[in-house]
């Protein structure tokens, strides 16, 4: 099924990782850019939307925690759906605060190794697609 106009942002510092993303929401039919830190993100934002932002937590540069929140802040972006990943499990989202602070769209967090099935349902529950 093709998801036309639906863009998902992935910020993620593993080149390979990235690119197994992007490839896996290709071929599910959405646009899907890369970026390998949470200040790319912020730049690739200020151009464009995206439906949904899949954000690791520890990256250099700017991790996805200081990301979020500046994602957060501003008003057009406040409503993006945020999937956290972490190598680090729960402990990852402890190591980087509480993210439930984040005012705004949903926040959920998947662990590394990703279970690619878990993604792509939590992925259909989060996009809200353009009529």
């Amino acid at each position: 099924m093709k998801h036309q106009n639906v863009a998902i942002l992935i910020v993620e510092d593993n080149d390979d990782f990235r690119q197994l993303l992007q490839s896996f929401f290709e071929k599910k039919g959405y646009l899907a850019a890369g970026v390998s830190n949470g200040s790319e993100a912020l730049e690739v934002l200020a151009g464009d939307q995206a439906a949904l932002i899949v954000l690791d937590l520890n990256m250099p540069v700017m991790d996805g925690f200081t990301a979020a929140r500046r994602i957060r802040e501003q008003e057009r972006l406040r409503q993006i759906p945020i999937i956290f990943v972490t190598a680090y499990g729960t402990l990852g989202i402890e190591l980087y605060r509480d993210v439930t602070t984040l005012e705004g769209g949903p926040i959920e967090y998947l662990p590394k190794p990703l279970d690619l099935q878990l993604l792509e349902d939590l992925m259909h529950r989060l996009i809200r697609e353009p009529a």
